[in-house]
């Protein structure tokens, strides 16, 4: 390409009689083309380089509302629940230590990825509602107002600001005093369920594993104030019969829906349902709480050793697999019954 121009200036130059408006066209020419050339070079050099690396702009994050006292942040939920959830009459609550292997099993962690705008897991500590103990607990609820406050020791409950340790421990206590709700924590859950009806409703309680009756108490304490007029009773189920229950049902044959016609046929024994129980209680606007506090005797700490395999959910007693199928039996039912639209 360099040859051309100068062919060109040797002509311009043995061409003298033309004058000088020859020779500045032909300089401007040549200028151009070298001005192409120059290009023409850049463009390959840039080619071969490639184009540079612009870094990606990074979005600021916004940052996160902190939740009541120490740091804690609620985690971001999916969408809000869908329009059929409005008026079904059904809810359910789980509930286990949150340090051992309930929350683990297969069933319950497919309900939280199953249904991400139904199905929430909270966890607390009992220090944190009025117990000298600390007891760490875990829901896995449909009732998304449920919020208690995250679990000591990570959110540090008034003993362990003030002392650093609790007065009480779990083991030093008798059987109905640890495995009992305090009250404060059982106001939370009722009036955060009660939150979601609208006028009208009334509300019952079906308390599967009752335990030592510590919700039925509750409700029974707040009619006596006058307060919780709305909730008509408890419904109470245990395996070993006490002075509060109703029935003495094994869940691991026996289907939640039994025990929920039987709740209904107790508490509103003029009831006559025509239709299936949950169009019937819909359209009566009665509110069914299922209260799930499932034996924790092979998922805690403690059981682990003795019915699981290591630290893993694994069974290795007749308990453990008994207790790994009713809890399976449990969220089946959950999913049909609560976590769909009622048929």
């Amino acid at each position: 390409m360099s040859a051309g121009p100068s062919r060109q200036c040797d002509e311009a130059e043995s061409a003298g009689s033309a004058g000088d408006g020859l020779a500045a066209i032909l300089q401007d020419a040549m200028a151009r083309r070298l001005a192409r050339d120059e290009e023409d070079r850049r463009d390959k050099r840039k080619r071969r380089l490639g184009s540079p690396r612009v870094p990606p702009q990074v979005q600021p994050q916004p940052q996160p509302t902190e939740r009541l006292g120490g740091g804690f942040v609620p985690k971001k939920r999916a969408a809000t629940q869908p329009v059929w959830r409005d008026d079904h009459p059904l809810d359910f609550v789980f509930e286990n230590p949150l340090d051992g292997k309930f929350k683990e099993l297969s069933a319950v962690a497919e309900l939280l990825r199953d249904f991400p705008q139904l199905v929430r897991q909270v966890a607390t500590s009992y220090c944190h509602y009025g117990y000298d103990y600390r007891k760490r607990t875990v829901f896995v609820s449909s009732v998304g107002a449920f919020q208690p406050l995250p679990p000591c020791p990570g959110n540090p409950c008034a003993h362990a600001r003030a002392r650093s340790r609790h007065p009480a421990q779990v083991v030093e206590c008798d059987a109905g005093q640890k495995n009992s709700l305090p009250p404060a924590l059982i106001d939370l859950l009722v009036e955060s369920w009660r939150r979601r009806r609208g006028a009208g409703w009334r509300f019952l309680i079906v308390d599967v594993f009752s335990g030592w009756g510590s919700l039925g108490k509750r409700v029974a304490e707040k009619h006596r104030n006058g307060e919780w007029v709305d909730v008509v009773g408890v419904y109470a189920n245990d395996l070993v019969q006490r002075d509060h229950t109703d029935t003495t049902l094994d869940m691991g044959v026996i289907s939640v829906d039994t025990l929920v016609a039987f709740a209904v046929a107790r508490h509103f024994p003029e009831s006559r349902p025509s239709a299936g129980l949950t169009r019937w209680l819909q359209r009566e606007k009665i509110a069914v709480l299922i209260h799930l506090s499932t034996p924790c005797d092979t998922y805690s700490v403690v059981g682990l050793r003795s019915h699981r395999v290591g630290s893993t959910l694994e069974p290795k007693t007749a308990m453990a697999r008994d207790h790994d199928a009713m809890n399976t039996m449990l969220t089946q039912y959950v999913r049909r019954a609560v976590l769909a639209p009622v048929p």
